[in-house]
C-alpha cells in the first residue's frame, strides 16, 4: 500500500509540474510532415485533468478569427453547433483516434469531408459554454462518446518544450509525438479473467485504477470474468 501510495503521489507532482511548465507559453502551428500539428497559435492557458478532473482537453487562448488547423490528416465526422461546445468540428484519424475543435467563430468543413494535416478547418471562436476567446481542443483515444471516457491528454501526441524554447516565447513549439514524453501505442480491449481486479490490471499494463474506471464507466472496482474492459497502452520513450 505505501508504495501504491508512492505512486500515486509521484503522478500527481509530475502532473502539477507539467500543467505549471505549459500554462502562458505562447503557441504557434508547427509545418511538419511526419508529426501532429498544434491546432492554433495562441496561448496555452489550461491544460489536461484540470477542474477536479473534468477538463478533458486543452485551452489555447486567441483573437477571434485565428486560423484552426486539423492537427492530422482524417475525415469529418461531425460539424455543428452545441450548447456546450459551440460551434465544434470533430475529426476521426487512423486507429479510430478522434479530435475535437470547439467554441469555433466559424466551421470551414462539413460533416462527410476529408482534411490533410495542417488544413484550415475553421476560426477561433467564443460561442457555447466558453468565458473568451479561445480553442479547446481534445484528442480521443477511440470514438468520442458523452462521458468522454476515451479522452487522453493531447500533450501526448503534441510535442513538449525544451528549456530554450521556454525562454523564448517567439519560438515555436515543434508539434513532435518523437519529443512527447509518451508515445502512442494503441487501445486494447481485455477480457477479465478469473482472480484479476482493477489493482492487478493496474500494475499489469502500468497505468491507475482510477483511469481504468474512467475509460470504462465504471462506477465501482467490481469487475466480473468474462467483462471487456478498454486499456490505453502507453510506452515511455
Amino acid at each position: 500500500m505505501n508504495e501504491f501510495i508512492k505512486r500515486v503521489f509521484l503522478a500527481m507532482a509530475m502532473a502539477v509540474c507539467i500543467s505549471l511548465l505549459f500554462v502562458g507559453v505562447k503557441v504557434t502551428n508547427a509545418q511538419s510532415n511526419n508529426n501532429w500539428y498544434w491546432p492554433t497559435e495562441g496561448v496555452l492557458t489550461d491544460t489536461f485533468g484540470t477542474r477536479g478532473g473534468t477538463h478533458y482537453g486543452i485551452d489555447i487562448a486567441a483573437e477571434i478569427g485565428t486560423p484552426v488547423y486539423a492537427s492530422e490528416s482524417g475525415k469529418v465526422v461531425k460539424s455543428y453547433f452545441s450548447h456546450s461546445y459551440g460551434n465544434v468540428i470533430f475529426i476521426q484519424h487512423k486507429n479510430e483516434m478522434e479530435t475535437v475543435y470547439a467554441h469555433l467563430h466559424k466551421r470551414l468543413v462539413a460533416e462527410g469531408d476529408t482534411v490533410k494535416k495542417g488544413d484550415q478547418i475553421g476560426e477561433v471562436g467564443n460561442t457555447g459554454r466558453s468565458s473568451g476567446s479561445h480553442l479547446h481542443f481534445e484528442v480521443h483515444d477511440g470514438p468520442w462518446d458523452i462521458h468522454k471516457s476515451t479522452a487522453i491528454n493531447p500533450l501526448l501526441v503534441l510535442s513538449t518544450q525544451d528549456d530554450s524554447k521556454l525562454a523564448n516565447e517567439e519560438k515555436e513549439i515543434t508539434v513532435s509525438k518523437a519529443n512527447s514524453k509518451y508515445e502512442y501505442i494503441k487501445r486494447e480491449t481485455i477480457t477479465v479473467q478469473e482472480g484479476d481486479t482493477l489493482w492487478d490490471l493496474s500494475q499489469k499494463y502500468d497505468i491507475e485504477v482510477k483511469d481504468i474506471m474512467k475509460w470504462n464507466n465504471l462506477d465501482s472496482s467490481l469487475i466480473l470474468i468474462g467483462q471487456e474492459l478498454v486499456i490505453h497502452k502507453f510506452e515511455k520513450m
